[in-house]
């Protein structure tokens, strides 16, 4: 084998190593973005649950204050 044909047999060799280590990449990828996706998702969740928690907290001290300053100032 000609030292044209050994050179040619490790460019092979290396384009096909390039290859696989993409495909490899090219999945590792894939499975961050959906990670990603998934972190994303579950933040919105719980932003919403907090905005309600948040709200249902800020209506009962709502009642709670008026029931206060109707006692304090004995409004009806």
């Amino acid at each position: 084998m000609g030292p044209i044909q050994h050179e040619l047999g490790k460019l092979a060799e290396a384009v096909l190593t390039l290859k696989e280590q993409s495909t490899e990449n090219r999945q590792k990828l894939d499975d961050v973005r959906m990670e990603v996706h998934g972190l994303k998702s579950a933040g919105k969740a719980l932003r919403w649950a907090a905005s309600i928690v948040s709200g249902v907290i800020g209506a009962i001290a709502a009642i709670i204050l008026t029931e206060y300053f109707h006692h304090v100032f004995n409004v009806k």
